[in-house]
C-alpha cells in the first residue's frame, strides 16, 4: 500500500512537472525572444514615424532656401517664411518641431518661444546629457542621414521628465538643425496590447 502510494506520488510530481515545462518555456519565450522583438520593432517604427516627419519639415526649408537662391526673397525674408511654416506644423497630441543653429542657439522653439535666441550648449536633460550639445554635433557628423538621439524632457504641461526620441537633420546652407521627438515612455503599453491581442 505504502509503496502504491510512493509511486502515485512520483506519477502525480512528472504530471505537474510535465504541464510546467510548457509554461516556463512560454514565460522564457517571451522575456528573452518574443518582447525583446517587439521592443526592437516599435522602436524601429519610432523612429522611421520621426524622420519621416522631420524630412517633411527639412523640403520646407529646401523650399525657401531655393527662393533665396533665385532672387525672389531675401535670406532674412526666406528664413522668417521657413520658420514660421515650420512653427505652425504639428502632429500628434503634443509633437512639434524645433531649430537649433550649429552654434547651439535656438532658432525657433514653438512650445517655449523664450528660448529662442538662447545658447544652449551648456543645458542639461533630467539625467545630466547635455542634450543640445549632442542634437548638433550629431547631426553635423551625421549630415546625410541624420541623428537619433535619446533624452529625458518633460511632456508638455509638466514638470516631471520623461524619456524621449529626437532625430536631428542639419540643413547645411543655413546651418540650422531641424528637430522632432517623440515619447517613448508609452512602449511597454503598446508591448502588452499587442501581446493580449496574439
Amino acid at each position: 500500500m505504502k509503496l502504491f502510494k510512493e509511486k502515485k506520488l512520483n506519477i502525480g510530481s512528472k504530471l505537474m512537472l510535465i504541464g510546467l515545462i510548457p509554461v516556463v518555456l512560454f514565460i522564457f519565450l517571451n522575456l528573452f525572444l518574443i518582447i525583446p522583438e517587439l521592443k526592437k520593432d516599435i522602436f524601429n517604427e519610432k523612429d522611421l514615424q520621426i524622420k519621416e516627419l522631420v524630412e517633411s519639415g527639412y523640403s520646407i526649408l529646401e523650399h525657401y532656401q531655393s527662393l533665396e537662391q533665385n532672387g525672389t526673397l531675401s535670406r532674412q525674408e526666406a528664413q522668417e517664411h521657413a520658420m514660421a511654416a515650420i512653427k505652425k506644423m504639428k502632429y500628434g497630441e503634443d509633437g512639434y518641431f524645433w531649430i537649433d543653429n550649429t552654434d547651439y542657439v535656438v532658432v525657433m522653439h514653438p512650445v517655449s518661444p523664450q528660448l529662442d535666441g538662447t545658447n544652449r550648449y551648456e543645458t542639461k536633460d533630467a539625467k545630466g546629457k547635455l542634450l543640445v550639445r549632442e542634437f548638433v554635433d550629431g547631426a553635423v557628423k551625421n549630415q546625410a542621414e541624420g541623428y537619433f538621439a535619446d533624452f529625458w524632457f518633460p511632456k508638455p504641461g509638466t514638470t516631471e521628465a520623461y524619456p524621449k526620441r529626437g532625430y536631428h537633420k542639419l540643413f547645411a546652407p543655413w546651418n540650422w538643425i531641424i528637430s522632432t521627438g517623440i515619447y517613448v515612455d508609452d512602449v511597454d503599453s503598446i508591448i502588452n496590447k499587442k501581446l493580449s491581442l496574439s
